[in-house]
């Protein structure tokens, strides 16, 4: 209902066309893979590989630790992610690096230890 915002729509999917549907979730599976090994080292609870998506997981904080405390954490360093009750939520987009994982756990690390 936006003929405005077509063009953007258009140019958008053309990216993604061009990138490959299977290659964007195989990168974002790499990471989340990564994401979810480093969240066990750290003693988070990691759902299976098959009960999560290639570009989301949900990690399980341990009970004493305040998830409030590591939003405002994970904030700090900028590191986005959504807590959602006693879980971070973590999406794996297009523009994240291994190098943001790391981040992601060495704050994770800091946060829960």
């Amino acid at each position: 209902s936006n003929f405005l915002l077509l063009p953007v729509a258009l140019a958008s999917l053309r990216l993604i066309d061009g990138w490959g549907v299977d290659r964007i979730a195989a990168a974002a599976k790499r990471l989340t893979d990564r994401i979810a090994a480093g969240a066990v080292d750290l003693g988070l609870q990691v759902p299976p590989e098959r009960l999560r998506s290639a570009h989301l997981i949900g990690l399980r904080l341990p009970p004493a630790v305040d998830p409030g405390a590591v939003a405002d954490r994970l904030a700090a360093e900028g590191v986005h992610v959504s807590i959602r009750g006693d879980s971070v939520r973590v999406s794996a987009h297009v523009y994240n690096t291994e190098a943001d994982v790391d981040r992601l756990l060495a704050v994770l690390a800091e946060a829960t230890g």
